[in-house]
């Protein structure tokens, strides 16, 4: 009885052993693996951040403001290169409509803009655009600023997570134990680990872009100031007349505070949810202020497609009128963009 019950402890206790073995020996092999085309394809994203790259949008529109609606089509084109912590990018944009027997535009813009990040929850940037609306009666509207954001970036994605994390292992290889695999193999991706990886400012650089742009949430809050230049013009009919008369209106240079929140989440990886609202205040007249706001809804079809539902709302509490007028005015956007990267 003694010796069949020590044999029975003694197979239960192989039985367990193996049961460990079988537990604990794929755990150990899974974290000693690497997934080297997704590490390959992480560390390249820090390869390239010295390189301009492009995207091209094209968007059917719907436009409502407090005097008219169109449907134009919108093409827009956008250059950046993104090197954590500094970041240059150009966009433009503009809306053509096809109206009493020629192409018009709509509405335009052109931005040139710098961002620099002090610290993970803090950015500055100075900005430059050439704006003109049709709609809001604007031909000319130039903005040139400076401006700090404070954000809150989120946690990964579970995937996003381990991919940083084993790329950090592999990165620590290529510089500490020289391994001459991984080498061989982001060589051959076109990576020359030797002259890229050279110290730890270079991996820290690239954790803090990864992590702004792969995290789930992003919080944020912008102050800026700016100087606005303007210059409008009117159509109306005066009094006994049946022609419009056209009225130029320069408008005095103005400086304007700028308070702006926004959010940014990932439902997926491969979908999110944007909003952006702007309000801009002119500095030494309490009354007269205006509102963007800007909402996404974007689906990654791919590394280089994206489509988006955007809704766009601007409001100007005293948009450019003949003397005497206050009407403010609004204007609306709904379109549909696909977007492709170059």
């Amino acid at each position: 009885m003694f010796k069949l019950y020590s044999l029975t402890v003694r197979n239960m206790g192989l039985c367990i052993i193996m049961l460990l073995s079988i537990l604990f020996l794929p755990v150990h092999a899974h974290e000693e693996e690497t997934p080297l085309t997704d590490i390959v394809d992480a560390i390249k994203q820090y390869q390239d951040r010295d390189k301009y790259k492009g995207d091209v949008n094209l968007s059917l529109a719907g436009y409502q403001s407090s005097e008219a609606e169109f449907f134009p089509l919108d093409l827009g084109f956008s250059v950046r290169r993104d090197r954590y912590p500094d970041e240059i990018r150009a966009n433009f944009s503009t809306s053509i409509i096809y109206q009493n027997g020629r192409l018009e535009e709509s509405v335009n813009s052109a931005l040139l803009n710098y961002d620099y990040n002090l610290h993970d929850w803090v950015e500055i940037y100075a900005f430059g655009e050439r704006f003109s609306n049709s709609y809001l009666s604007i031909d000319e509207r130039y903005e040139i600023g400076i401006g700090a954001k404070f954000q809150y970036i989120g946690p990964l994605f579970k995937k996003s997570a381990v991919k940083l994390q084993q790329t950090k292992k592999v990165w620590g290889n290529m510089i500490d134990t020289l391994n001459p695999t991984i080498r061989a193999l982001t060589r051959s991706a076109g990576f020359d680990p030797d002259t890229s990886l050279n110290n730890g400012k270079d991996w820290s650089n690239f954790e803090k872009g990864y992590r702004e742009k792969e995290s789930r949430l992003e919080i944020s809050l912008a102050l800026s100031l700016f100087y606005e230049i303007e210059k409008a013009s009117l159509e109306t009919i005066l009094p006994g007349e049946t022609s419009a008369t056209t009225f130029e209106i320069d408008q005095s240079p103005v400086y304007r505070g700028v308070f702006r929140p926004g959010i940014r989440y990932y439902f997926t990886p491969f979908i999110s949810g944007y909003v952006l609202s702007y309000f801009k205040r002119k500095l030494a007249e309490e009354a007269d202020w205006r509102n963007y706001t800007f909402a996404s809804l974007r689906w990654r079809v791919s590394d280089g497609q994206e489509v988006s539902l955007n809704y766009t709302y601007e409001f100007d509490s005293r948009p450019p009128e003949i003397q005497g007028g206050k009407a403010a005015k609004t204007y609306k956007q709904l379109k549909f963009t696909i977007s492709y990267s170059l």
